[in-house]
């Protein structure tokens, strides 16, 4: 998977447009895969509010009516698009963590991963959208269920992890886990707002310090 600093790492997992004849499923799934890039671009670069069907639709090179055949209207794209970069950055996981033998090595890279994402396009996209769900009822209404699936599993999994690390103290887990992302959403808006990279990673290597304090003291 390429470097989470592009958009393209967020959609990596997603098909891709097949050269000379494809079937009727392909040219979906790529007509799909380019509204969704476009749909991360937009929000990262513009935000919420300016990121419209009709600015998607242009970008992604795709016309109004094949979008509206796929997404309707914008809540229907926006949920599409959590899912879909939800599943690549579970992917990017998946990736980065697998070829890494010690568990406490393990759980200390899931942090540097983490700020990966966090502050890749798709993650500030994503930041976006949950901010937009404090005034877009209808936006709440599709997302708030989202986000509660999407945190029990990145539960189930920072559990899992932890214990692999020898913390079995599960209050710990869950809290370290609610405190983690905060800071990196946090610090991903500080970062768009143009802090310093270094500052930036000072802070990060604070939450990892949380860890292996925690770790020493087993």
């Amino acid at each position: 998977m390429p470097n989470p600093e592009i958009v393209e790492r967020s959609t990596a997992a997603l098909p891709v447009k097949l050269e000379g004849s494809s079937t009727n499923p392909e040219r979906s799934a790529a007509t799909k895969a380019k509204l969704i890039a476009a749909t991360i671009e937009s929000l990262h670069r513009y935000g919420y509010a300016a990121t419209t069907t009709i600015l998607v639709a242009k970008n992604a090179n795709v016309s109004r009516g094949a979008m509206l055949h796929h997404y309707p209207n914008k809540v229907a794209l926006i949920l599409a698009c959590m899912k879909e970069t939800y599943e690549a950055e579970m992917a990017y996981y998946r990736q980065e963590l697998s070829p890494i033998s010690d568990p406490v090595e393990r759980i200390l890279r899931l942090m540097d991963a983490a700020w990966d994402c966090f502050k890749s396009p798709a993650g500030v996209a994503r930041t976006e959208i949950w901010m937009a769900t404090r005034s877009d009822a209808d936006l709440a209404d599709q997302l708030v269920p989202l986000y509660r699936s999407e945190f029990e599993r990145s539960k189930r999994g920072m559990l899992r992890l932890m214990k692999e690390a020898g913390i079995a103290d599960e209050v710990f887990t869950y809290d370290f886990l609610t405190f983690s992302v905060a800071t990196f959403r946090g610090l991903a808006m500080s970062a768009a707002l143009g802090t310093p990279e270094a500052e930036i990673r000072a802070a990060v290597d604070m939450v990892k310090d949380r860890l292996r304090l925690k770790i020493s003291q087993l």
